[in-house]
C-alpha cells in the first residue's frame, strides 16, 4: 500500500485486493489525522468485499468526499446487490480504461 496526504486529502494505492485487511490498515492512517476526501486507487485489485464497501459507505456518511479509481468488476455488482448506488452522496468512481 502505497500513500500521501496533501491539505484534507488522503490518496491510497493499493497493491492487492480491497479487503478487511486493507481497511484496518488504512484507517490506522485514518486515526491520526482529519481528512475531507479520500481517493483509493484499486488497479492492482481484483477483490473488493463487503467491510471495504462498508468503509466507503461510513466516509460518505461522514461527507468526506470519496474517489474510487479504476474498481475491479465485483465493486459495481456488490453495489448492485446492496442496492447502494444511490445511497451514495459524495461517490465518485474513476476508470482509467484498464479493465
Amino acid at each position: 500500500m502505497e500513500f500521501f496526504r496533501r491539505e484534507g486529502e488522503l490518496f491510497i494505492r493499493l497493491n492487492g485486493d480491497f479487503n478487511y485487511p486493507a481497511v484496518k490498515r488504512i484507517e490506522q492512517l485514518l486515526r491520526s489525522e482529519e481528512i475531507d476526501s479520500f481517493t483509493i486507487d484499486l488497479s492492482g485489485a481484483k477483490v473488493v468485499d463487503s467491510e471495504a464497501v462498508k468503509f466507503l459507505f461510513f466516509l460518505d456518511r461522514d461527507n468526506i468526499a470519496v474517489r474510487v479509481v479504476n474498481p475491479p468488476y465485483i465493486f459495481d455488482k456488490i453495489l448492485d446487490i446492496l442496492k447502494l448506488k444511490d445511497r451514495f452522496k459524495n461517490l465518485t468512481v474513476v476508470k482509467e480504461g484498464q479493465r
